[in-house]
């Protein structure tokens, strides 16, 4: 059930016509920065994240800062949303990441409500660490639960138990964050239904302010992809999938969390502002070994390898380009259905149409009828959304938009 915020690009070929522009109301006025480090690397892991480099921790805040303030000033600013992911963010020391959200600030502004979200691990976010990074500008945490069950977590290669994740909490609340985010995981190696439940309830006990709670995918590559092709790995079903995931929906929408997107749930007013630009398919600026940026149509990966990275900025001033796309705009709206379908609010088709020129409703039409008929999509006016029983189906409905 889970896609990535930068799914779309890596499905289809690049094309090399773009026939639209953002309106001029559509500003890019979001950035992620991608913080490569972790103390391990976990089991079930796919991202761009590397154990054993810390030796390249500095070097690597002096050239992410350059790559910031040698960018093109094509956010017309200030940012509203800023999102630092990895990797573990909070193992840099709070000094450098202040400071790279200070070189964000400098280059672009930053508006005075913006949303500055930190990625953290209970074993890298002690109190002091936690009351500083408060006091630097950042104003949202979001961290990694994953699970209430210490022996779970220890199958999913984590370095906190549950008693260390609680104290961190604690410890983020005392200091002043009052936006948290847990990080939860189903389907997970030997995990039950009443497992699940005891988490979720221990999650909801702690009233944070939004829970993502994201299906375990198997990625190629991962030691979690090496168990399971050698028979080593336990994982449930796809019919206790999908009660887990139906018991997750269940319990949070009844502690009064909205289930604004397939695996995000939030209280009254929490919704991931950053996020909600990648479900939108808004413009935004991404910063660091392997992040993506998508501006005016273009979306561009930065080298991957952290080393590499920190090299080419260094003799350059800016990072290779190992990817690029730029989408025309048959493309593009096909992303943006795709993407809003996963949300609560669903696809505006009018908005669509006008946003890229064309006739969205009868670009689509033939996936409108097969997924309405199914009993999986339902229509009001030029809004289409997901039905409930719809929401099971999310990745294989919203992926028949795409072109």
């Amino acid at each position: 059930m889970r896609i990535s915020c930068m799914a779309p690009w890596r499905s289809k070929r690049p094309r090399d016509t773009i026939s639209w522009r953002f309106p001029r109301e559509m500003r890019c006025s979001a950035a992620y920065v991608h913080i490569p480090f972790c103390g391990s690397k976990c089991p079930y892991c796919d991202f761009n994240s590397y154990a054993g480099i810390s030796h390249l921790a500095a070097r690597y805040v002096d050239a992410l800062c350059r790559q910031i303030e040698e960018s093109p000033p094509s956010c017309d600013g200030p940012l509203r949303t800023v999102f630092f992911g990895g990797g573990t963010p909070s193992l840099l020391p709070v000094e450098s990441l202040v400071r790279i959200l200070e070189a964000l600030r400098s280059r672009f502004g930053l508006a005075e409500d913006a949303e500055v979200t930190l990625e953290a691990n209970p074993e890298s976010a002690g109190p002091e660490k936690l009351a500083r990074l408060r006091q630097g500008g950042f104003n949202r945490l979001s961290m990694g639960a994953q699970d209430f069950d210490d022996d779970l977590l220890r199958v999913l290669g984590r370095a906190h138990d549950h008693h260390r994740f609680l104290q961190a909490f604690q410890d983020a609340r005392a200091a002043g964050f009052d936006n948290i985010s847990f990080d939860l995981m189903f389907a997970l190696p030997g995990q039950t239904l009443d497992g699940l439940r005891r988490t979720l309830e221990a999650a909801i006990m702690l009233h944070p302010e939004h829970i993502s709670a994201y299906c375990l995918t198997i990625e190629e590559g991962t030691a979690f992809h090496r168990m399971r092709q050698a028979g080593r790995l336990d994982l449930p079903g796809e019919e206790e999938q999908a009660e887990m995931f139906l018991l997750t929906r269940s319990l949070l929408e009844d502690a009064g969390y909205e289930h604004y997107e397939i695996s995000n749930y939030a209280l009254p007013g929490h919704r991931c502002r950053h996020n909600e630009v990648y479900w939108r398919n808004e413009p935004y600026r991404g910063f660091g070994p392997g992040a993506v940026e998508f501006v005016e149509g273009r979306r561009v990966m930065w080298e991957r390898d952290p080393a590499e990275f920190i090299r080419q900025v260094e003799e350059n001033g800016r990072a290779r380009e190992v990817f690029s796309e730029t989408l025309d705009a048959e493309r593009a709206a096909g992303e943006s259905t795709m993407l809003a379908l996963r949300t609560a609010d669903g696809a505006d088709l009018a908005e669509i149409s006008h946003r890229f020129g064309l006739d969205a409703e009868h670009l689509f039409r033939r996936e409108i009828e097969r997924y309405r008929a199914s009993g999986l999509l339902e229509q009001g006016g030029s809004r289409i959304r997901l039905t409930r029983s719809g929401q099971l189906l999310a990745d294989e409905v919203a992926a028949a938009f795409l072109r």
